[in-house]
C-alpha cells in the first residue's frame, strides 16, 4: 500500500524522507530559526503527519500527534474532532 499511495501522490523516497525529517524536533527548531511563527510550525507538522499517515496507511498511529499539533496551533475544535470516536 505504501508504494501504491506514494506513486499516486508522485512522491519518491527523497520526498518522503524530507517529510519524515520535518516532523522531528530538529525540523521544528529549524523552522523556528527561519522565523516561522510557532503556530505555523505545528500546523505544518500536522500537515506532514497527515501525509505520512496516508502514505503508510496507519492513521491510528498518528491521530494523537496530529491532534496535539492542532491544539498547539490554537485549533482546539479540530484537535477534538480528530480524536472523536
Amino acid at each position: 500500500m505504501y508504494r501504491e499511495v506514494a506513486n499516486i501522490a508522485q512522491w519518491d523516497d527523497e520526498q518522503i524522507e524530507y517529510i519524515k525529517e520535518k516532523v522531528t524536533e530538529e525540523g521544528r527548531q529549524e523552522d523556528l530559526k527561519k522565523g516561522k511563527a510557532p503556530e505555523q510550525v505545528v500546523l505544518d507538522e500536522a500537515a506532514f503527519l497527515l501525509d505520512l499517515a496516508s502514505i503508510e496507511g496507519n492513521w491510528d498511529d498518528y491521530l494523537e500527534q496530529i491532534a496535539k499539533c492542532y491544539a498547539e496551533g490554537g485549533l482546539n475544535d479540530i484537535a477534538k474532532f480528530i480524536l472523536y470516536q
